[in-house]
C-alpha cells in the first residue's frame, strides 16, 4: 500500500463522538512515496468522497512542526482556525470548505 486516508462522520461512528464535526482522522503515505504529491492527491479524493456524502466541511489537524502535512493541508483549501496543545506538543486546527 502506498496511501491511505480515513474519514469520521461524527454521527456514524462509535470511534467519532467525541467530535462535533466531520473530520479525517488520518492521511498517511508510505516514506518512499512520500514527497511527490500522492498526499495532496489523496487528501483531495478525500475530500471528494466526504462531499459526496453531503458534507459541507471537515476538520484536520496537524501538529505544528509538521510542515508537510500544513502545506498538503493548505493546498487543499484548508484555512488555520487555532492553534492548540495536545499531549505535550502544539497542533493546529484546519477546516476544509467542501
Amino acid at each position: 500500500m502506498i496511501g491511505s486516508s480515513k474519514l469520521c462522520e461524527a454521527h456514524t461512528l462509535p470511534r467519532c463522538v467525541r467530535f462535533s464535526q466531520p473530520r479525517l482522522l488520518k492521511l498517511s503515505v508510505r516514506p518512499s512515496f512520500r514527497g511527490g504529491g500522492l498526499a495532496t492527491e489523496l487528501l483531495s479524493e478525500a475530500c471528494r468522497f466526504a462531499r459526496s456524502r453531503g458534507m459541507k466541511h471537515l476538520t484536520l489537524t496537524c501538529d505544528t512542526l509538521n510542515v508537510a502535512s500544513r502545506r498538503v493541508i493548505e493546498k487543499n483549501g484548508g484555512v488555520l482556525v487555532d492553534t492548540y496543545p495536545e499531549e505535550g506538543r502544539m497542533t493546529q486546527r484546519f477546516h476544509v470548505a467542501l
